[in-house]
């Protein structure tokens, strides 16, 4: 097994991807479901990651894909109750999965 790499120096600030998907609004509670065992966020985000979120079925989640797939489902869950969140620096078209 190889070492992971300890120096990024080589990396420039503008080459990195990164995305935050959050649950929730800062003004918001993440809604809990004990019938679910999970809150409507990570159910919605499981469902995306086992393939919902792929709506044209090419084996790549994208994450607008991902974002769209998730908020419908939390904001329809919570009725209208919570809104997620994605932010960050990256491309609609990035692959957040690929399988």
């Amino acid at each position: 097994m190889r070492e992971p790499r300890r120096n990024s120096s080589n990396i420039s600030p503008s080459s990195l991807k990164v995305m935050l998907f959050l649950s929730s609004r800062e003004n918001e509670v993440s809604i809990e479901s004990p019938s679910m065992k999970n809150g409507f966020f990570t159910t919605c985000l499981q469902r995306g990651l086992r393939g919902g979120a792929d709506v044209n079925r090419d084996r790549i989640i994208t994450a607008k894909e991902l974002f769209e797939f998730v908020s419908q489902g939390v904001k329809k869950l919570s009725r209208d109750k919570q809104h997620p969140v994605m932010w960050g620096k990256f491309s609609d078209s990035m692959p957040v999965m690929i399988w």
